[in-house]
């Protein structure tokens, strides 16, 4: 009998109890390479840190930058949960680097 590796990891994932914390790993690590895809002028000016809650938290360097992607948010969030096939991401929150 075989069995898919990734079926085998998601269920050994599952049972250590690290299943949200190795989801919060890739939703960042998906929507790093959807940002840059889709908008490469912007490489190192927009940083996905955290995702809590279904909610995809990055970092960038200005204002403006934080206005501009806010207006291109349910893009980047259907692109990034296609990738993942689920509905993982409902919100991206912007966050100007340097500030709290």
């Amino acid at each position: 009998m075989f069995y898919k590796i990734k079926d085998l990891l998601q269920g050994a994932i599952n049972r250590l109890g690290v299943s949200d914390q190795a989801r919060a790993s890739l939703v960042v690590e998906v929507a790093q390479k959807v940002i840059i895809e889709n908008f490469p002028n912007l490489k190192g000016k927009v940083k996905p840190r955290v995702f809590k809650d279904n909610t995809l938290y990055c970092e960038v360097t200005n204002p403006t930058l934080a206005s501009q992607l806010n207006l291109e948010q349910q893009r980047i969030i259907n692109q990034i949960n296609r990738r993942l096939k689920g509905d993982f991401v409902k919100k991206v929150g912007f966050r100007i680097r340097g500030q709290s």
